[in-house]
Parts: structure tokens; sequence; C-alpha cells
């Protein structure tokens, strides 16, 4: 029975039979494999058929807003921040070395997961400058207890 060596991606380089070597060795040819693919070691006419030389057309990039939009977007946020604060939602939004935190209420706990997110979405906004193209990640701490009881990930609200 005849058997066939593997073929590599690039015919023009030896195939070493990793099973006859012991295992440094073979980690060592792998190594060094890897570095020849990542170097281009092969060409690509070399086995490939040709292909287009144009490049696919570039992603475009989330639409950065104006400055007139962060404006009236960060007013909107802080409105809504502001209207939380008589119901007992928001007692503050500040930030503390650096690290942004919202200060909670009573009414945190009382209130439906919509509500809480869309708190948490708004807070982002503020502590943004209204520039939500951006992510953050901030803490809610509830100011009765001065106990961390969720966390705003980049775009999702995880209480605990």
């Amino acid at each position: 029975m005849d058997r066939k060596k593997p073929q590599l991606p690039c015919a023009a380089m030896p195939h070493t039979g990793f099973r006859s070597q012991g295992l440094p060795k073979a980690r060592a040819a792998i190594s060094v494999l890897s570095i020849l693919f990542l170097l281009g070691a092969c060409s690509p006419a070399a086995d490939a058929p040709a292909t287009s030389a144009v490049a696919p057309p570039p992603v475009a990039d989330a639409a950065k807003p104006s400055p007139a939009q962060t404006a009236a977007r960060l007013q909107e946020c802080r409105a809504k921040l502001e209207a939380g604060i008589p119901s007992g939602m928001v007692i503050n939004a500040s930030a503390d070395n650096g690290r942004p935190i919202l200060w909670v209420g009573p009414a945190w706990e009382k209130s439906a997961l919509q509500a809480k997110e869309s708190l948490a979405r708004d807070t982002a906004c503020f502590f943004l400058s209204g520039d939500e193209s951006r992510t953050l990640k901030f803490s809610i701490y509830d100011q009765a207890t001065d106990r961390e009881v969720a966390v705003w990930d980049r775009s999702r609200l995880i209480e605990w």
C-alpha cells in the first residue's frame, strides 16, 4: 500500500514527518512552519489560481454624531436623570477617581427591569457627554446600603 504524503499549501516547502520525530522536534517544526506561513514564504502564484487584486470595500464605521447632536442628546439624558431624582430612583451620578458611579435610591429595587435599563442607558449617555457611538462600563450603587447592586456593561445591565 503506497501512502502519499499530505500536501502543504505551498508545494515548494518540504514536508517533515512529524510522527517519526520526537515531540520537541515536532513542536519546533510546527513553529518554524507557522513562522514561514506568517512571513509569506508561499507565494500565492505557487499553487493558487490567480485572483483579482481588487480589495474588498472597507466596512463603514458607525457614524460619529455631530457636536450639535451630542449636545442635544446630553441635555435629554441629563433631563431624564434629573426626572428620576424626585421619584427616589436616582440620588446622584458622579465620578470617583475617574470611575463613573450611579447612586440609586429605594425606588430602584421596586422598578421594572426595563425602567432600570433605560435609566442606565441614559446615565451612560450622560457620562459620555451625549456621544453614544462609544461605550462605557460603570457601577450602580444603592445609596442606603452603600453596596454595588448592578453594573452597566457597555450595552447591557447586569444586576445581582
